[in-house]
């Protein structure tokens, strides 16, 4: 699972959100195989963060059904598109 991040500094907090609500239907979060990629100009962007004692890396890029995603593409209409339907979908939980 690869997460679109504006800002790091929400993301762990985010996460760890997301892992209680998991844990709620008797689901877990497999952190290994999760990529966090920024699509803000960070400068001083780490190589991870770590989330619920576990390691979440963070990527320059990462691939979705055969295709690459960087973070240059930020403005990308269908990166937009879908960072405003999650932010929507996060705000009604």
């Amino acid at each position: 699972m690869a997460v679109l991040a504006e800002l790091l500094d929400r993301e762990v907090p985010a996460l760890t959100r997301f892992a209680d609500a998991a844990a709620t239907l008797s689901l877990q979060i497999n952190w290994k195989k999760m990529v966090i990629q920024s699509i803000g100009d960070f400068e001083d962007c780490p190589h991870s963060i770590g989330v619920q004692s576990e390691t979440v890396r963070c990527v320059d890029q990462f691939t979705c059904f055969g295709s690459v995603i960087r973070g240059s593409m930020k403005s990308e209409p269908g990166i937009g598109i879908r960072t405003a339907t999650t932010m929507n979908a996060a705000q009604q939980c």
